[in-house]
């Protein structure tokens, strides 16, 4: 059975043009309202969980992952002022990273 993410794949543009058009609104409907859910489980509470800092400077939140490697490691100062200095290695893992990405919504560990 599939889920309802899944389900909602299906959805095309070209269904507004057809007799279908309320059931094509109706999905889209679900499909918002699915994304709003995800959406809102980023700021649930975190009371559990500390946000994790920088680890270069170890004051600012990550608000960065390396690419390819996955590491959490920067915040957004420290991507604009010393990413370059890194020379592309990973200062959590010591690998070599391509690019750093920038993250919506917290980054904690527990």
């Amino acid at each position: 059975m599939p889920t309802e993410e899944e389900d909602l794949d299906d959805f095309d543009a070209n269904d507004w043009n057809t007799p279908r058009s309320n059931a094509a609104v109706a999905r889209e409907e679900q499909r918002l309202d699915l994304s709003r859910r995800k959406c809102s489980d980023d700021d649930a509470d975190d009371s559990d969980h500390q946000v994790m800092k920088c680890v270069l400077c170890a004051r600012q939140p990550l608000r960065y992952i390396l690419y390819p490697c996955g590491h959490p490691c920067l915040c957004e100062d420290c991507v604009k002022e010393k990413l370059s200095s890194l020379h592309n290695v990973c200062p959590v893992g010591g690998c070599k990273f391509q690019d750093a990405i920038r993250v919506h919504g917290k980054i904690v560990g527990g």
